[in-house]
């Protein structure tokens, strides 16, 4: 029988040890690919419901964007031959927090170095002694999540004034083919440019993957508008579990039941409650009847993946995509002015698909460092439905407030 070296003290029958890149490693290999949105609450709802006429939210309560800066915390980065330059390793470096060497204490013990300078890719150091290659570092940083293009050649719609970025589709290497085609999302658009008629572009909105120019700017030149802009990478996400209960009559249509999950996230996000997550790899299809009410129409899923080719009236007209109609953002379903359109009122049948989108509604956030060994976060979803029925006389002149005739 084996002797326990320390009496009074119990030993476990079994030690699992682990470390935060295991957990990324496992996240980035196997997990589901996937956009996370913040939300903020609008102020028109601070006293209550939301306004159903506010032009920054459109009546939904919530902002939307992304999450830029993103802290690293104890990482073990890479010095230079002399301990004089650190290397972190996500990169671009927005801002170092803290660097040390890890040092036992019979070996002089851990010394913290004040830090001279930092670029994108690296931060100069001094101290006494400085570190050697083979000792054990801790860095914590934080990192820009957005990347950088710079004059991209983008495909050109000339009928709906459309341009359509490409670096930001997803490229998972040997595991996956990204067949659903998943993408990044532009945030920043700082230049768009036609060299062809040496004009620079300022009337335009963004969303997903598309620019959107205004009525009233010149028709774009195919093969010659370059666009400069940030957009934020897609993300892995793993749905920790799937709850067992089902309701009476449930529908699934994927393999991600109608109901509530946990999901995983790496230790960097910080998620909160009413916070949005779409998984862009799984697609479900729905036939939707809805009233044709002007310029625009708000399909009910939150993010549309693409929408059938034909629309159909209750009169039996026919309405063809591209020539009629566009989706446009997540879920808006645009009349183009140059085609026809249903009359107000009438009811129209659509077809579309749409990715799966959960709403935190639980933040079990734990602190992100070192001595929490509950790696990666982990919190509460449920998948999202339409919480607020608008009324249809609002909607006109939602629409012309955003820039779309009614």
């Amino acid at each position: 029988m084996a002797i326990d070296r320390h009496p009074g003290r119990a030993t476990p029958p079994f030690v699992v040890e682990g470390h935060v890149d295991t957990f990324i490693g496992l996240i980035q290999r196997h997990g589901y690919v996937s956009r996370i949105l913040r939300a903020r609450r609008c102020p028109c709802a601070i006293a209550g419901s939301p306004d159903l006429y506010c032009n920054i939210c459109r009546g939904d309560g919530f902002i939307y964007d992304y999450q830029r800066k993103l802290l690293q915390v104890d990482e073990d980065s890479e010095v230079s031959r002399d301990g004089s330059i650190v290397y972190p390793f996500r990169v671009p470096l927005l801002e170092p927090v803290r660097v040390e060497r890890l040092l036992a204490p019979e070996q002089g013990g851990n010394v913290e170095y004040t830090v001279d300078s930092y670029t994108a890719e690296e931060i100069r150091i001094s101290g006494d002694p400085l570190p050697r290659q083979y000792e054990k570092m801790r860095v914590s940083y934080y990192f820009d999540r957005f990347e950088h293009i710079v004059d991209e050649v983008v495909d050109v719609d000339v009928p709906t004034k459309t341009l359509t970025v490409q670096a930001v589709k997803f490229d998972d290497g040997y595991r996956s083919s990204n067949a659903f085609g998943a993408r990044g999302d532009i945030v920043i658009v700082e230049r768009v440019y036609d060299n062809s008629t040496s004009h620079e572009y300022s009337d335009y909105t963004f969303q997903k993957d598309q620019i959107y120019l205004g009525a009233a700017e010149p028709d774009p030149t195919p093969g010659e508008v370059v666009v400069t802009y940030y957009y934020v990478p897609v993300t892995k996400v793993i749905p920790a579990d799937i709850l067992s209960r089902r309701e009476k009559g449930e529908k699934f249509t994927t393999e991600l039941p109608q109901g509530e999950c946990r999901i995983a996230f790496e230790p960097w996000y910080e998620i909160a409650e009413g916070d949005l997550i779409t998984f862009l790899i799984s697609t479900s299809f729905k036939n939707e009847v809805l009233s044709h009410i002007a310029g625009l129409d708000k399909l009910f899923e939150f993010d549309i993946a693409s929408v059938d080719d034909e629309i159909i009236d209750e009169d039996g007209n026919r309405y063809r995509k591209g020539v009629d109609f566009v989706l446009r953002n997540l879920h808006d379903l645009v009349w183009l002015p140059t085609g026809t359109q249903p009359v107000a009122g009438k009811k129209i049948s659509v077809r579309y698909g749409y990715h799966p989108t959960y709403v935190c509604f639980i933040d079990q956030s734990q602190p992100n460092n070192a001595e929490n060994k509950q790696f990666p976060n982990i919190i509460s979803a449920r998948l999202w439905g339409k919480t607020l029925a608008k009324p249809n006389e609002s909607l006109p002149a939602q629409n012309y407030n955003w820039g779309y005739a009614p």
